[in-house]
C-alpha cells in the first residue's frame, strides 16, 4: 500500500500548452551519516515497494534523478539533497528536528543556555516528508536514501507521541494533515501498528480543532433545513447526520436539503480563539483546518458530527472569503477579529504584521481549498453537503490576486522563458512590497499553479517553469533559491528579490541566514504534488 500523499494531480499528460516540467535535477546527494546525532539513529535498512513502483524497485546503489524520458516532475535528487542535509544536520533519534542549522558549522541552532531550538510541527513536518520522499523515489527506482528517511520515520513515533501528550493548544489543519501522512508511510514501511497510533492521534487532534476552536460568527447554530438541529455548535458534536436526515446521508433528498453554491452552509463561521464580543483568527490556519475537517468527514462518515464537519469548513471557507480579505487587492490579511466593520474584519492589532497581505497566507488558503476540492470531487457520497461550494472560483481568484495590482510575482507573468523569477514576500504597511522570497510561498504556489493548471486550468500557467526553475536551479549564483549561498546545501527561509542572504534591514530573524527545517519541509510537500498518479 502507498503512502497517501496530499492528492496527487489527476493527471500529468501534457498537451502542446502545457508547461514542460523536464527538468534533470543533478544535485549531489549528501551523505546520510555524519551530524552531531547521527550515531543514535536506529538502524533500520528494510525498505518495503509500494503497488507502482517502476522497473525492479529501488536501488540503493544507483541515484535516478529522473522518469522515462528524462521527466523530473518532483526534483527528487533536489528532494534527496536537502533531506539528507535535514537527516544530517538536524534531526536527532532523540531529541526530534532541530528549527535549524547553520551552513558554515552545520551545527543546529540553539537559543538561551545552549538549548537546541525546536517546535514539534517539525517533527511532524520532517516525518510526512520522509513519508512523501518514498512514495517518489520508489516510483523513480532510487533507493539511496529511502532506508534512512524510513528509519528516521519510525525513530520520530515517540516523538510524535510526546509531542501531542497532551494536545497542542493549536487549530492549524497543517499538522493534522501531515500526520496523516506519516500514518500511511508508517504502515508502508511496515510499521502498522505505529502507523495506527499516528492515526489516532490526528483522529483527536482533528476533532479537537473542531470541539474547541469553531465558533458560528452573527448567527443561531441552527441547520440550513430549519429542522432546529444545531450544525454551526462551536465544535459540539449535536448536529448529527440523523438529525439532518438524507442530505447529510447524500440520500434520495441531498439535492434538495444541501445548501446552494451562494451559500452552502447558511451559516458564518470560523475556527479560531474566543477575543473580546469575537474571535480571533489567522486565516491561513483557518483554512487548513476547515480542510481537516472535510477530510475528518470522509474518514468518518458515520461519526455523528459527520455532518457538523462539512459545514464548519464551508462556512470557514466562506467567512474567510468574505471577511479575510483587502477589498482592493484580493490578498488575505495575516491576523483578524470577527466584526461588522466594513470591508473586512478588524485587524487583530495583537498579532506582528497583523495588516500584511503575504503571498503565504494567501497561497496557503489557496492549497487548502485545492486540496478541498480534489477532496470533495472523489468523495461524492461522503461530502454531500459541499458537493457544490466554488472551490476552483476561490482558487482562481487567490492566483489573480498574487498577480494583480502590484503582482507579487517577480517577472512577466506571461513569458515561459523568463528564469529567476518567483513570489516576493507580499504587501506591507502603506501596501509598500516586501522584496524578499520565502520558499516557503514560492513552493506551495507552485503546487497550487500546477494542481489548477492539470484541472481547471489557470491563465497563469506559464508561471509554473519558471517558477520551478526559481526553486531548484543552482547555478549560477543567485539563480534562485538553492543559489544563494555558495555551495548551498539546503533551503534558507528567505533570501532577498535577486537572491542573496538578507541583510540586517531585510532581515527575517535572528536565524534568517541558517537553513531552516520548515522551509526544507515545505519544499518536498509541494513539489511531491506534482507525482504522476500510479
Amino acid at each position: 500500500m502507498r503512502p497517501m500523499r496530499w492528492l496527487a494531480v489527476a493527471a500529468l499528460a501534457m498537451g502542446p500548452a502545457a508547461p514542460l516540467l523536464a527538468f534533470s535535477c543533478t544535485s549531489p546527494t549528501p551523505s546520510a551519516a555524519g551530524g552531531a546525532d547521527a550515531s543514535d539513529a536506529p538502524v533500520e535498512t528494510g525498505g518495503f515497494l509500494m503497488s507502482g513502483d517502476v522497473g525492479s524497485g529501488p536501488d540503493a546503489n544507483v541515484p535516478r534523478c529522473t522518469l522515462a524520458g528524462g521527466r523530473d516532475p518532483v526534483a527528487l535528487c533536489t528532494q534527496k539533497a536537502v533531506l539528507g542535509a535535514m537527516h544530517s544536520h538536524a534531526f536527532s533519534a532523540k531529541s526530534g528536528v532541530a528549527s535549524g542549522w547553520s551552513p558554515v558549522t552545520g551545527l543546529a541552532d540553539e537559543g538561551d543556555g545552549g538549548v537546541r531550538l525546536r517546535v514539534w510541527t517539525d517533527d511532524v513536518g520532517y516525518a510526512a516528508a520522509a513519508a512523501l520522499y518514498h512514495t517518489s523515489a520508489g516510483v523513480y527506482g532510487d533507493g539511496q536514501l529511502t532506508p534512512t528517511l524510513d528509519s528516521d520515520l519510525a525513530a520520530l513515533v515517540p516523538m510524535l507521541e510526546a509531542d501531542l501528550t497532551p494536545l497542542p493548544d493549536e487549530y492549524s489543519g497543517e499538522p493534522y494533515q501531515r500526520l496523516r501522512v506519516a500514518a500511511a508511510g508508517l504502515r508502508t514501511t511496515n510499521h502498522v501498528t505505529d502507523g495506527n497510533a499516528i492515526d489516532a492521534l490526528a483522529d483527536a487532534y482533528g476533532r479537537a480543532i473542531h470541539a474547541t476552536y469553531f465558533f458560528a460568527v452573527n448567527a443561531s447554530p441552527r441547520d440550513a433545513g430549519g429542522d432546529g438541529a444545531s450544525v454551526l455548535d462551536s465544535g459540539h458534536p449535536v448536529g448529527d447526520a440523523a438529525a439532518l436526515g438524507d442530505a447529510a446521508r447524500g440520500g434520495p433528498d441531498a439535492a434538495a436539503r444541501a445548501p446552494d453554491a451562494n451559500a452552502p452552509s447558511g451559516k458564518d463561521g470560523i475556527f479560531g480563539r474566543p477575543s473580546g464580543s469575537g474571535y480571533a483568527y489567522l486565516p491561513s490556519s483557518s483554512a487548513t483546518a476547515a480542510y481537516a475537517m472535510l477530510d475528518l468527514a470522509v474518514r468518518h462518515p458515520t461519526d455523528p458530527s459527520h455532518a457538523s464537519w462539512q459545514l464548519s469548513a464551508i462556512s470557514a471557507f466562506d467567512h474567510l472569503y468574505d471577511r479575510a480579505r483587502d477589498p482592493s487587492t484580493g490578498l488575505y490579511y495575516t491576523a483578524l477579529i470577527t466584526s461588522g466593520v466594513p470591508g473586512h474584519d478588524a485587524l487583530d492589532l495583537s498579532q506582528p504584521g497583523a495588516a500584511d497581505l503575504l503571498t503565504d497566507t494567501t497561497i496557503t488558503v489557496a492549497l487548502a481549498l485545492t486540496r478541498a476540492r480534489d477532496l470533495v470531487a472523489g468523495n461524492a457520497s461522503a461530502l454531500a453537503l459541499v458537493q457544490a461550494y466554488p472551490f476552483g472560483a476561490r482558487v482562481a481568484d487567490a492566483l489573480a490576486s498574487l498577480n494583480g495590482a502590484p503582482s507579487l510575482y517577480d517577472g512577466p507573468a506571461q513569458d515561459a522563458g523568463a528564469s529567476a523569477t518567483g513570489f516576493m514576500t507580499g504587501l506591507g504597511p502603506a501596501r509598500a512590497v516586501i522584496t524578499s522570497k520565502a520558499t516557503r510561498g514560492n513552493a506551495f504556489a507552485l503546487a497550487v499553479l500546477s494542481r489548477q493548471f492539470f484541472t481547471v486550468g489557470t491563465p497563469w500557467g506559464a508561471e509554473i517553469v519558471p517558477l520551478t526553475r526559481t526553486l531548484i536551479a543552482t547555478q549560477p549564483a543567485g539563480a534562485g533559491l538553492l543559489g544563494v549561498l555558495a555551495g548551498q546545501g539546503a533551503y534558507l527561509a528567505a533570501c532577498s528579490r535577486s537572491f542573496e542572504p538578507l541583510t540586517a534591514g531585510e532581515d527575517a530573524g535572528p536565524y534568517a541566514g541558517r537553513y531552516q527545517s520548515a522551509a526544507n519541509i515545505a519544499f518536498v510537500e509541494a513539489m511531491s504534488e506534482l507525482l504522476p498518479p500510479q
